[in-house]
């Protein structure tokens, strides 16, 4: 309108449908701001629940680990003290420890039951939820290799196990079962945060789901 009656050389006409034009690029921003922020609003507050849920799980796991002690005999407790603070010797963390003479179906099973405990402690991810970053991997270890990808919006880290032609599983699988086992229970500010794991009792495949923490490698820190 200012154009027109400025006495602009384009015509009346043209000068209203690039003034609607830019008025509805700037209504489609707006709305494209707002659907994103609402979008990062409802991610945090997913994984703000999960991690109550966890944290939740947890605590009533600890209370009910330290009823059980407290009922033992204190001549009995005394005795077992060193047994029951080894990670193997507790019914999970037994069955975190994998074995290479185990069959497949035993395997199987104690994939699934990896799983199941996941559930109850809130910690299993669905493979579904996760979106790898193409031609983004990070790194890799002896038995894992360490790829970028998205979790509901957020960067993560995955620690897969190498693949069946780079190590054998026997060997890689029972490294990846006795890392979830530590991570699923440590929290410290020093150390990324556990997500939570990918446990497929079908493919005998565990994945861990880490925080992704920008700068560089820690062996170029150290030197």
């Amino acid at each position: 309108f200012l154009a027109v009656a400025f006495g602009s050389p384009l015509r009346g006409s043209l000068v209203i449908a690039n003034a609607f034009l830019l008025a509805s690029l700037i209504v489609i921003a707006a709305v494209g701001k707002r659907a994103l922020e609402s979008f990062e609003r409802t991610t945090f507050t997913q994984v703000a629940r999960e991690r109550t849920l966890r944290a939740e799980a947890e605590h009533k796991l600890c209370r009910a680990t330290s009823s059980a002690a407290g009922s033992m005999p204190v001549a009995q407790e005394n005795a077992e003290v060193d047994l029951v603070s080894a990670p193997t010797t507790t019914p999970t963390g037994k069955l975190f420890t994998i074995s290479g003479s185990d069959g497949p179906e035993a395997l199987k099973q104690q994939l699934q039951a990896m799983a199941d405990i996941g559930t109850q402690e809130h910690w299993l991810v669905r493979s579904e939820d996760l979106l790898p970053v193409p031609g983004r991997l990070c790194d890799g270890g002896s038995f894992g290799v360490v790829m970028l990808a998205l979790y509901k919006g957020a960067e993560v880290v995955l620690k897969a196990a190498r693949t069946a032609h780079e190590i054998p599983q026997a060997s890689a699988l029972p490294a990846m079962a006795s890392e979830l086992r530590i991570f699923r229970r440590l929290r410290h500010p020093g150390i990324v945060l556990f997500y939570g794991a990918c446990v497929d009792p079908e493919s005998s495949e565990i994945v861990l789901v880490l925080e992704y923490v920008r700068g560089k490698p820690l062996g170029d820190a150290i030197q």
